[in-house]
């Protein structure tokens, strides 16, 4: 509220300078009028009449048409009369103007007068438009500045930008929750899809499992499977191989049942019968039941259930 002052002052003056530049203005025309054509007054018609400007004589003198000047009214026959009254104005030093000798002069002087007048007139007219526009800027400068620092202003733009940062704050906050929401979502579907991944391949391995099982005991139901276990105990005798021991034999194979199984591709008993790889007596070791759980395809087979 203290700027307010300034800002009239500053106004003021901008009116003042105007007014005294105009008051400037209208003396110097004026004084051009008195100075050329006697006592007269500057006077601009406006651009409605047709625009330019004219010196009117003042009250107790009129226009003379022969001198061109303004003089005492009253009759006067000849240019010479008129210029009589012209050098009392000029020995009064109210006119510079000098004293004609013809009506041609006069004219040409005069026409000379109104084309400096208009030319000032129009100089004239500038200056106040320029002084205008100054003002108009000045103006809406100390306005903008005005409303800019008053106290009410200053606490509405704070207040604006404290609520501008705290939605800005909730946006990011609302967007970090979603962002939360989402990526839990992911992750319970990535977990949801491994779970689901694991348990297919356990079905899968179960059921390949149990398809191993089923086939394994009918192989060895086969009588070419005891055949196979006969040979091997014919061969290497009725002992561990390893121990020696002579109770709670078992037939090892050295390639694993499963892997032959495998490589053979064997499907069914007759598959089976077929693959020489599986009725291989070299692949067949005698062990007991203790030596037999501590060979690498019997750990393999327990933990998978073979």
């Amino acid at each position: 509220m203290k700027k307010i002052p300034i800002y009239i002052f500053v106004f003021v003056c901008i009116f003042a300078i105007n007014d005294k530049v105009l008051a400037q203005i209208e003396k110097t025309n004026d004084q051009l009028c008195y100075e050329q054509v006697g006592p007269s007054r500057y006077h601009k018609w406006p651009d409605s009449l047709g625009g330019g400007a004219s010196c009117d004589c003042l009250d107790g003198y009129e226009w003379d048409l022969l001198s061109l000047h303004c003089l005492k009214k009253g009759n006067r026959e000849s240019l010479e009369e008129a210029n009589k009254q012209i050098d009392e104005l000029k020995k009064a030093n109210i006119i510079r103007q000098i004293k004609h000798e013809s009506e041609n002069e006069v004219k040409k002087s005069n026409e000379q007068f109104v084309k400096i007048a208009e030319e000032e007139s129009k100089q004239n007219s500038q200056i106040i438009g320029w002084i205008i526009v100054v003002f108009l800027i000045i103006l809406y400068i100390g306005i903008t500045l005005y409303g800019y620092t008053r106290p009410k202003n200053i606490e509405e733009r704070r207040r604006t930008r404290e609520i501008k940062r705290k939605i800005k704050e909730q946006e990011r906050e609302a967007k970090r929750i979603q962002q939360e929401k989402e990526n839990k979502i992911k992750r319970e579907e990535e977990v949801l899809r491994l779970k689901q991944k694991e348990e297919e391949a356990r079905q899968e391995k179960e059921a390949r499992m149990a398809e191993y099982q089923k086939l394994r005991k009918e192989i060895e139901a086969m009588p070419k499977y005891e055949n196979w276990k006969n040979a091997v105990f014919s061969k290497n005798g009725k002992r561990c191989e390893i121990c020696g021991e002579v109770k709670n034999l078992e037939i090892h194979h050295r390639q694993s049942f499963y892997s032959i199984i495998r490589a053979c591709q064997i499907k069914n008993i007759v598959q089976a019968f077929e693959a020489n790889a599986l009725w291989e007596i070299d692949n067949g070791s005698v062990l007991c039941k203790t030596c037999h759980t501590k060979m690498e395809s019997s750990k393999y087979r327990e933990q998978n259930n073979l």
